[in-house]
């Protein structure tokens, strides 16, 4: 009949043409990027209208970086381990559910469960995550 008169045009496989459609968008991604990397033009000036403002404000974060937050950094690396080994246990336990959710995102559902478990134990028994307790049963 007549579909033998018919010529048929070859099948591209969808890979390659995907593969192809992939390459363009690479290069021309490409060329916009390095288009993006050209130098300023020569006697090009810049316009900060916030210059002084921020001028202003870095010294004062200067000041302020000087004045109490290097000798507070001191004063904290002299403390006794019995002050800060709670802190430093207190801000652990904070960032638990955090990393519970991350493990249940991640399919790590058993690290999830420790770290739900050492949360738990650590808020109830530890008194609010000031102390330990999951780490001395190997949580």
């Amino acid at each position: 009949m007549c579909d033998t008169l018919a010529i048929k045009a070859p099948r591209i496989p969808l890979s390659v043409s995907l593969n192809k459609h992939f390459l363009r968008g690479c290069v021309l991604c490409a060329g916009v990027v390095l288009a993006a990397c050209t130098p300023a033009q020569p006697g090009a000036q810049f316009n900060d209208p916030y210059e002084s403002t921020n001028r202003g404000i870095h010294e004062f974060n200067k000041g302020l970086d000087q004045a109490l937050l290097r000798p507070a950094g001191q004063v904290t690396a002299a403390a006794p381990e019995v002050v800060t080994t709670p802190v430093a246990n207190f801000a652990d336990n904070v960032g638990l559910p955090g990393m519970i959710v991350n493990g249940i995102l991640q399919g790590d559902i058993g690290g999830a469960a420790t770290n739900t478990m050492r949360f738990v134990l650590n808020t109830t028994v530890g008194l609010g995550g000031l102390f330990d307790p999951a780490g001395g049963i190997g949580l």
